[in-house]
């Protein structure tokens, strides 16, 4: 039964279109300007990305040594108590 829904979400997300076709033209191949970042920078918002950015990533490197802190004190308190058996 899992595997027929699987199947069925898989064929109809092949029909979806992600984005409108739009035509390359030659002038885009040439444009070394990016409005987006540009626009940012000017109203001074891209320093508050960038902060948000940076404030995300630390968040997530925490998270990441305090979890491997506690699996090494996991792993070495069953290494000892497996010790003690044997």
């Amino acid at each position: 039964m899992k595997n027929l829904i699987f199947i069925i979400f898989l064929s109809l997300s092949l029909n979806v279109n992600a984005q409108d076709k739009k035509e390359i033209k030659q002038s885009d191949y040439t444009n070394s300007s990016v409005e987006m970042a540009d626009g940012l920078r000017q109203e001074g918002k891209i320093y508050v990305l960038t902060g948000i950015i940076l404030v995300i990533l630390a968040g997530m490197i925490t998270y990441l040594v305090t979890i491997d802190r506690k699996v090494s004190t996991l792993e070495k308190n069953i290494n000892s108590s497996g010790e003690r058996t044997e």
